[in-house]
């Protein structure tokens, strides 16, 4: 995240350190598995329980301890999560769209 801030300011495009969602400083990890929001998406996705036991110190980590742990199908589902959140996230930070509430799937 620090780095894609530093590039971003080089550029002269401003980038907040933090969440969109809770307003706590923000992390790729905040952002995809600490964050309170987020993790109500994990838990409504029937996969929180499965991703709680990968989380690693990095989402690399927990991209690569998740592939060993899940079948095909619950590794595809984290993936497309992930990918959601992201892209909410984008959209928010960059597209200047208000947060939404009660998000759901």
């Amino acid at each position: 995240m620090a780095e894609t801030c530093n590039c971003l300011a080089r550029r002269k495009i401003s980038m907040t350190s933090v969440c969109p969602w809770c307003d706590l400083e923000q992390s790729n990890m905040h952002v995809f598995f600490h964050c309170p929001s987020n993790k109500q998406l994990w838990w409504v996705a029937w996969l929180w329980v499965v991703v709680r036991q990968g989380v690693g110190a990095s989402v690399e980590d927990t991209v690569l301890n998740l592939f060993h742990r899940t079948s095909r199908e619950e590794f595809m589902l984290v993936g497309n999560l992930l990918w959601v959140i992201w892209g909410e996230r984008k959209r928010i930070l960059h597209g200047g769209k208000e947060r939404v509430e009660g998000r759901s799937l």
